[in-house]
């Protein structure tokens, strides 16, 4: 016990060496955000939908339709309280590019129109068309620019914008192919609903806490909104800041805006600077 004592006395007269400055011993660094480059073109799609049906043939046989609509034998079980149809224009075939990252949050009518979260959305374009396509998996298992062929079961028009309800995926061809795009210097409506736009604006405001934000060019005011994930990150463009956005348009709340989920749909320019590439004439 005395031992001990001894000890402790002489750690507490002992003096304390000062912290070494460490100021100098590495550079300051810079903060930066992962890039995830995406291709564009203003080249539509040369060789889809093929020699098969293609996305606007498919909107134009079954959509818009409020209804949630099955391929025969494809619906709810019998004796479910779920309302839906059936078709025979589906099951139906159509092959696309991914011009939206899978992992999408959006909360939709499932059913008996209750609201239902899902994570997993994305959109899928052909030279006809594009549309949205609902995902419950918080897993990517592709990702944009990648050309996807499904097996289409059931669609249904949810909160004015068509979609994609229930598919099977048969073949994925990982090519990360240029995304087509058009661009456009007016205000969006119904016919740019699921397909790719490219619009070039100025921040008016930092992104709110949902990660929605608006660009103002030549009167026009677009709603971008950020993922919840980009929205985490701080991905927040400063306002006054002119912007190049590109993605498939959405239709959400009654309001037409591009979802961005990879920074790469993102270019911040100059304002006298044009697009990163030469921008296609607006539709």
């Amino acid at each position: 016990m005395r031992r001990w004592s001894l000890l402790v006395l002489v750690g507490a007269c002992a003096e304390v060496a000062p912290l070494p400055n460490t100021a100098d011993w590495w550079p300051e660094g810079v903060d930066y955000d992962v890039q995830e480059p995406i291709r564009f073109t203003p080249e539509p799609y040369p060789d889809l939908p093929g020699d098969r049906p293609g996305v606007r043939a498919l909107r134009d046989a079954l959509l818009p339709s409020i209804e949630l609509t099955y391929a025969p034998g494809d619906g709810y079980p019998p004796g479910s309280e779920c309302e839906f149809r059936e078709s025979a224009e589906l099951p139906w075939e159509l092959e696309g590019i991914v011009t939206l990252h899978p992992e999408w949050y959006m909360k939709l009518r499932g059913c008996n129109r209750a609201e239902e979260k899902y994570y997993g959305n994305w959109f899928i374009e052909d030279a006809t068309s594009g549309i949205f396509v609902v995902g419950d998996s918080r897993v990517a298992p592709f990702t944009v620019g990648d050309r996807v062929k499904l097996k289409v079961r059931a669609v249904r028009t949810n909160f004015g914008m068509d979609m994609i309800y229930a598919y099977d995926v048969l073949e994925v061809h990982r090519e990360a192919r240029p995304v087509y795009y058009q661009a456009v210097n007016r205000r969006l409506e119904d016919r740019d609903i699921g397909e790719t736009r490219r619009i070039r604006g100025v921040v008016q405001e930092a992104p709110d806490t949902f990660g929605d934000f608006r660009v103002r060019a030549d009167g026009v005011t677009y709603h971008i909104s950020l993922s919840a994930e980009l929205n985490r990150r701080r991905f927040h463009p400063p306002v006054g800041q002119t912007l190049c956005v590109t993605g498939p348009v959405q239709f959400s709340f009654s309001t037409y805006s591009i979802p961005i989920m990879r920074i790469g749909q993102v270019a911040l320019v100059d304002e006298d600077e044009p697009c990163p590439d030469e921008p296609a004439e607006g539709p």
